[in-house]
């Protein structure tokens, strides 16, 4: 092969292994659409790109790094028909990483469960916001193992819970509006950091989160 075309060569080959090593950041692209459309789970992502604090860190023209080894996240075994909700701008509930995700998981002492909602890890103290307004249904102790939660209702048969807070911020019957802080990270119940479980309800059935960013 003469030296000019192995160059030539070369060079396309570098470029085609970058770029299936790397994702460009389209109009319209969310985390979970990128998610679904290259079959990467939201976990691997966020892993391999630390600066993804949430979901809204995502700019037009970005490049995401890709994990070398993909999976497809899990989704919800009930299939939710899409409402009004769908389309509605949500506040991400908590500053922080995403450190697990929706669907099965491996733990260490558990080992594989089921886990219906995303575990945010952040400081403790740092504020729990309601992802859309609603009425607070719940705000107490619960004794199975989540500590401090709040559960709010948002109309339409959608609820979203706020699990292992350090300090609650509302009460039952009260009003909160989009944004607002509920409560204070923290680590009570089963939890070994500093952490949010948040999930979403539809008639009852927790579905993805992350559908909704």
């Amino acid at each position: 092969m003469k030296p000019t075309l192995f160059l030539i060569v070369t060079s396309l080959l570098l470029t085609q292994a970058l770029a299936q090593q790397t994702y460009t950041v389209k109009q319209g692209d969310t985390l979970s659409r990128i998610s679904q459309k290259l079959g990467v789970s939201l976990e691997a992502l966020q892993t391999v790109n630390p600066q993804l604090s949430s979901p809204h860190s995502l700019k037009m023209g970005q490049v995401l790094k890709l994990p070398t080894r993909t999976s497809r996240s899990n989704t919800a075994k009930a299939t939710v028909k899409k409402a009004s909700f769908d389309q509605r701008s949500w506040t991400w509930p908590a500053q922080g990483r995403m450190v697990s995700g929706f669907g099965y998981r491996k733990m260490v002492v558990a080992g594989t469960n089921w886990h219906p909602a995303i575990d945010i890890m952040g400081k403790t103290g740092s504020p729990i916001l309601a992802a859309r307004p609603g009425t607070v249904t719940e705000a107490r102790w619960d004794a199975t193992g989540y500590g401090y939660m709040v559960l709010i209702d948002h109309g339409d048969g959608l609820k979203t819970r706020y699990s292992h807070n350090s300090k609650l911020l509302v009460t039952p019957g009260q009003q909160v509006q989009q944004g607002q802080t509920i409560a204070l990270m923290g680590q009570t119940g089963f939890a070994t950091v500093p952490h949010l479980d948040f999930r979403v309800y539809v008639s009852g059935k927790e579905i993805n989160p992350m559908t909704l960013y």
